[in-house]
């Protein structure tokens, strides 16, 4: 074997040169053999990028795929995957053709970065970052040091702030597949706050007669939802109209009603309500009196009519 700075040593510097091998085992005999490392033929090369094909020099009449070239170079856009050729006449005028293969590398990518804001004081910032399964995605928060994620088989990552005090900002600089990086520009999201809402209150038209309606009203900001039991039942909820009004009515009540207000929410945040409950009196009907008289009486008697009902109710009569 033979190792060294042939170019210089043997060469005198040129690159391109005519060269033979010899051997020699004087009146003895064994097989002599040269290996000649063949041109890297391969080529794989991230889509979009520009690569060079260089075929044997001291040729002529080169002609390339899709080139216009006309020497042992030529250069081209990764496009697509495929056999690059190259026809040229050798230095010996023998008629030759190299092929290339050129593996195009497809780019990473990132399809979309969602905040889950506004989130309510005390909860998670969550970030989720769509993009081709296996991409290595780098990042930064509110403008810290870089940070990388793995988009997962499912083609997302999620990247969680817990209970954050300020709103927070990620910003998406760059995705790597492995083979071929790509910077990333404009692909950020920001999650906010969402303010709590303030607590309602409640009151109502009583004391009413039996068979009125009940007619509770809740004061709170327009648009919010309020959550709230009658009698202990089932929760039930209204929403607050453009003058921060909302109305809970029973109709023909005949017993007590009471409304015990249970959350607020304005879309965003909900808040539990306690203690806020309010009752409205529904009084009894009076008993129908009855009449009575003294009939038949005499000419010149008194007519005596007589009421029977509850003590201390009114009766209104005509004579």
């Amino acid at each position: 074997s033979s190792t060294g700075n042939h170019i210089t040593n043997r060469f005198l510097g040129a690159t391109n040169v005519f060269w033979s091998v010899s051997g020699s085992t004087g009146a003895l005999f064994n097989d002599q053999q040269l290996k000649y490392a063949g041109p890297n033929t391969d080529v794989t090369i991230c889509a979009g990028n520009n690569f060079t094909l260089t075929a044997p020099a001291l040729g002529s009449n080169y002609t390339w795929t899709a080139n216009a070239s006309t020497t042992n170079t030529a250069t081209y856009t990764a496009a697509g995957s495929g056999i690059y050729s190259c026809n040229f006449t050798d230095f010996c005028s023998i008629n030759r053709t190299i092929n290339f293969t050129v593996t195009v590398t497809a780019l990473p990518q990132v399809n979309q970065v969602q905040g889950n804001g506004p989130v309510c004081p005390g909860s998670d910032a969550v970030f989720t970052i769509t993009g081709n399964p296996g991409n290595i995605i780098t990042y930064t928060l509110n403008g810290g040091p870089p940070q990388t994620i793995t988009i997962g088989a499912g083609g997302t990552a999620t990247v969680t702030v817990t209970a954050p005090a300020t709103p927070q900002t990620i910003n998406v600089t760059q995705a790597v597949n492995g083979t071929c990086s790509l910077p990333v520009s404009g692909q950020q999201a920001t999650v906010n706050f969402s303010s709590l809402p303030a607590m309602p209150t409640v009151n109502g038209n009583g004391p009413i007669c039996a068979l009125q309606d009940a007619v509770f009203t809740i004061q709170s900001q327009p648009g919010y939802t309020i959550t709230y039991q009658l009698n202990g039942g089932a929760s039930q909820s209204a929403t607050a109209n453009a003058g921060g009004i909302a109305t809970v009515t029973v109709p023909a009540a005949t017993t007590d009603q009471v409304i015990t207000l249970l959350t607020v929410s304005n879309g965003a945040c909900a808040l539990p309500v306690a203690g806020v409950t309010h009752t409205i009196v529904v009084k009894p009907l009076p008993v129908h009196p009855t009449v009575t008289s003294n009939d038949p009486i005499c000419a010149g008697s008194d007519a005596v009519f007589t009421f029977d009902g509850d003590a201390g109710s009114s009766i209104f009569y005509t004579i």
